[in-house]
């Protein structure tokens, strides 16, 4: 354990944040993330797929 990033410099550094404390839906979350994702690659003019094919 005392090789691992402490907590703060983990959330300083990390771009999503999906909670897994038995206080906020998990599935919620992720889908909010992959739905902010699409809308990224969309606006970037990446195709639109979740199959990584």
């Amino acid at each position: 354990m005392k090789h691992q990033m402490d907590e703060t410099e983990k959330m300083n550094r990390c771009d999503y944040i999906i909670y897994n404390d038995e206080q906020q839906l998990l599935i919620p979350q992720v889908l909010h993330l992959h739905e902010q994702l699409l809308q990224r690659a969309a606006r970037q003019g990446q195709p639109l797929t979740s199959n990584p094919s």
